[in-house]
């Protein structure tokens, strides 16, 4: 049941296809008027077969890459959540549970990365892990009283 007084509804029509297509365009505009961007970001799959070129490439002419260099694979996302965090700031202005969210996946990927990268010890590693995610946890809890 409709509400009479809302006149921005469009009448229905026999074509709910059409329908669905411009809600779904409708949806996209609200969201690029709110972001205020229309570009969707760098493709990761891209990025990820460069750098696999670019290893292989630097291992052709003689240099030698440290044995768990594939780490670098847990760094790329890593980064790329902590821009997606550091961009979701600047859109909301604020911290908010998205850039919270964000922030923590980043910093818990780089952290696996660097123990994996470094071949550190799980020991020593494992807590600073749990020290991240219970930062994110108090991050969360207390960002409507900043």
């Amino acid at each position: 049941m409709s509400d009479p007084a809302n006149t921005t509804e469009t009448p229905p029509s026999g074509d709910w296809r059409a329908q669905k297509r411009a809600e779904k365009h409708a949806r996209r505009q609200a969201r690029h008027e709110m972001t205020g961007e229309t570009w969707a970001g760098i493709p990761m799959a891209g990025v990820l077969v460069i750098v696999v070129g670019l290893v292989f490439l630097l291992g052709n002419f003689g240099l030698h890459l440290p044995p768990r260099w594939w780490a670098i694979f847990i760094l790329v996302p890593a980064a790329a959540a902590l821009v997606s965090a550091v961009r979701l700031h600047s859109i909301d202005g604020r911290f908010s549970s998205r850039v919270t969210g964000a922030a923590t996946a980043g910093a818990l990927m780089l952290a696996v990365a660097l123990i994996l990268f470094l071949d550190l010890s799980w020991n020593l590693g494992w807590p600073v892990l749990v020290i991240i995610v219970g930062l994110g946890i108090v991050a969360r809890g207390t960002r409507n009283r900043l």
